[in-house]
């Protein structure tokens, strides 16, 4: 009897510690997730930033008058 409870104790400590591992892993995935639409914005934000500095000298996009920041 004694032995089946420790065996079952054992089982609860590893399946915890596997439910805690994914909840990790998931908390990861999500701040990856919400990193790499920051930097998405970001990269978007500069675009349209140096389209607006584009417009503003006169420039096309593709001429040598144009300025990028």
């Amino acid at each position: 009897m004694h032995h089946q409870i420790k065996t079952h104790e054992r089982k609860q400590q590893k399946l915890k510690k596997e439910e805690t591992k994914q909840s990790q892993q998931k908390n990861i995935d999500e701040q990856i997730e919400t990193l790499a639409q920051i930097l998405i914005d970001i990269y978007l934000n500069q675009i349209k930033n140096e389209q607006v500095i584009n417009y503003s000298n006169g420039a096309d996009a593709g001429s040598k008058n144009s300025i990028t920041v």
